[in-house]
């Protein structure tokens, strides 16, 4: 594996990551990170983006930090930038790739008499597909497409009788969500709220969030500030009961 400077290493990670994969991958990566202070510049251009890659690359992460090094991606795919950035882990992964998020706008877009952006939100890209949560829900972001600099924009639907695949908090980004359609509950730590068709809840950082659709399923409009880095995913947060 070639090097690039005396405290720079360069690699490359190809194909589907198996969480079985993830000791040796690991292993091998801290072997090269013999430098303290190293930066591993690791292509991910071949991997197949999905949560079981973003996990194995901030366990990467991790390890590296912890023999004082750090990774950077590079040519990292749209996909695999926007599930990073669904699971709350650009801070941990940070991409050279990242300040080309708003660099291809689509020439219909550019106008000389206004500033504005337009997109449909229901032909978005489905994330909830690429992290492989599609059974549970949709989840479209439409901060790229709308080429959005402080605001977070997304349209979710949580399919009938299911419930968010995780819940989530964050650090210091609030959100509304505005239910379009259908009915069910919100989750909010240990309590549950009932809600319906255009009701709106303003939701604080540090409340631990999530949804669960009656029989007509439910469709959301969520609106926060853009604030990579800032969410923080909690796998188990349906698995104890909640008070009402």
């Amino acid at each position: 594996m070639p090097t690039t400077g005396p405290h720079e290493v360069a690699f490359a990670i190809s194909g589907p990551i198996a969480r079985a994969d993830l000791s040796g991958l690991c292993e091998r990566v801290c072997a090269i990170l013999r430098e303290s202070g190293a930066v591993a510049r690791c292509n991910v251009s071949g991997v197949e983006p999905d949560a079981v890659c973003v996990d194995a690359l901030a366990r990467l992460q991790l390890a590296a930090r912890r023999r004082g090094c750090r990774v950077r991606l590079e040519n990292a795919s749209p996909p695999l930038l926007e599930l990073v950035e669904l699971m709350g882990l650009t801070h941990v992964l940070p991409a050279d790739a990242r300040h080309e998020r708003f660099a291809q706008r689509p020439a219909w877009n550019r106008s000389s008499m206004a500033d504005f952006t337009h997109t449909n939100l229901g032909e978005l890209e489905d994330l909830a597909v690429e992290g492989g949560f599609s059974e549970f829900q949709e989840a479209r972001f439409a901060g790229k497409d709308l080429e959005l600099e402080n605001l977070g924009v997304s349209y979710q639907v949580v399919k009938p009788g299911k419930l968010h695949a995780f819940g989530h908090r964050h650090q210091e980004a609030e959100e509304v969500y505005v239910v379009l359609a259908g009915s069910g509950t919100i989750r909010l730590d240990d309590d549950e709220v009932d809600v319906q068709r255009l009701d709106a809840i303003r939701v604080g950082p540090e409340v631990t969030r999530g949804f669960e659709a009656g029989a007509e399923g439910l469709e959301l409009l969520v609106f926060g500030r853009s604030a990579p880095g800032d969410a923080e995913i909690v796998q188990d947060f349906f698995e104890e009961p909640a008070s009402r």
